[in-house]
């Protein structure tokens, strides 16, 4: 008998005794992704015989050939009401069953050109293509993508969320759109938050070790707030906190200088009047939970939280306390 049918044997021998579905695929991935290919270029080259226009209240899908025009109801307007968002389909892909078992990436998708126009000129600003990943429920059932865009105070910057494809446990890939700059870039991060129009502040932990980062949108100029130096180990680091509960914050001698109930986010308002802070937390042994899911990490051992200035000086300890 050879190896593979002795494995073969093994692998089918323990599926029954544990309860675990098995299935052998007859197709390839090579197959599978040629199938995607063709499916998006038959897909595009259908979709550009269509013109996507906004008309000042309504965006309207113009037939190239035909000229027909049809009403689009569904569209996103940025808070400010100066930016029109429309999500254009270009295709929405779902594996066979065969397929699921070829790897993570043959997962329920849907492909989008987005588009984003300016509503007092009517003109476009830009599009970009994104996908939204939606089959990890194991149902298949396409949720509502609206909730995965958010905008700086003014709009003049667009975040997408990440797509949603299978990734090491960490930091995922956000979109931001420089509406003034027509200009596209992608920031790895973990949370954020807006410091002003132009500037956020997130932790980063892709490398393995965690980072306060702040960022300039106009140049894309990153400068990191809070990071470890001299011997670092995988998986130690700093991330921005939310914190809940009774806090005591106190300076460096423990003199209480604030006590409060109220949730915090990432900033730290009415310390210091006119004075942007970070509450931010030093963690260890961050590991993957197998238990819960291998894209999810675990909660981190916290050694201490504290509130940073811009510049990464640490100003004060938070005491977390249950009475």
């Amino acid at each position: 008998m050879t190896f593979v049918k002795k494995n073969l044997l093994f692998v089918i021998s323990l599926s029954f005794f544990i309860n675990i579905p098995i299935s052998i695929s007859a197709i390839s991935g090579d197959e599978e992704e040629k199938k995607i290919k063709q499916m998006e270029e038959e897909a595009l080259q259908d979709r550009s015989n269509y013109e996507i226009i906004f008309d000042g209240k309504k965006i309207i899908e113009r037939n190239r050939i035909t000229k027909s025009e049809k009403e689009i109801s569904s569209f996103l307007v940025s808070p400010s009401g100066e930016n029109i968002v429309y999500f254009e389909e270009i295709y929405t892909y779902r594996p066979s069953e065969e397929a699921k078992y070829i790897g993570v990436d043959f997962i329920d998708y849907t492909r989008y050109r987005v588009h984003i126009f300016n509503k007092k000129n009517k003109k476009k600003v830009i599009d970009l293509f994104y996908s939204y990943v939606f089959g990890w429920s194991g149902k298949g059932k396409q949720k509502e993508y609206k909730n995965r865009v958010s905008w700086s105070p003014s709009d003049a910057y667009m975040i997408l969320s990440p797509e949603g494809w299978a990734g090491a446990p960490g930091s995922e890939e956000y979109t931001v759109v420089n509406i003034l700059k027509k200009r596209i870039f992608t920031i790895w991060m973990t949370r954020y938050e807006w410091l002003d129009e132009h500037i956020i502040v997130y932790d980063y932990t892709g490398d393995g070790f965690g980072h306060i980062i702040m960022r300039d949108l106009r140049i894309n100029v990153e400068k990191k707030i809070k990071e470890l130096e001299g011997d670092q180990k995988q998986g130690e680091g700093y991330d921005m906190y939310f914190l809940r509960g009774l806090r005591r914050i106190a300076d460096g001698k423990n003199k209480i200088i604030k006590e409060s109930t109220d949730d915090y986010t990432y900033f730290l308002k009415g310390v210091i009047p006119d004075k942007k802070l970070i509450i931010g937390r030093q963690y260890n042994n961050c590991i993957t939970s197998e238990r819960e899911n291998y894209l999810r990490m675990t909660e981190p051992e916290a050694i201490g939280s504290f509130v940073v200035d811009l510049n990464g000086n640490e100003l004060y300890k938070i005491f977390i306390s249950s009475k």
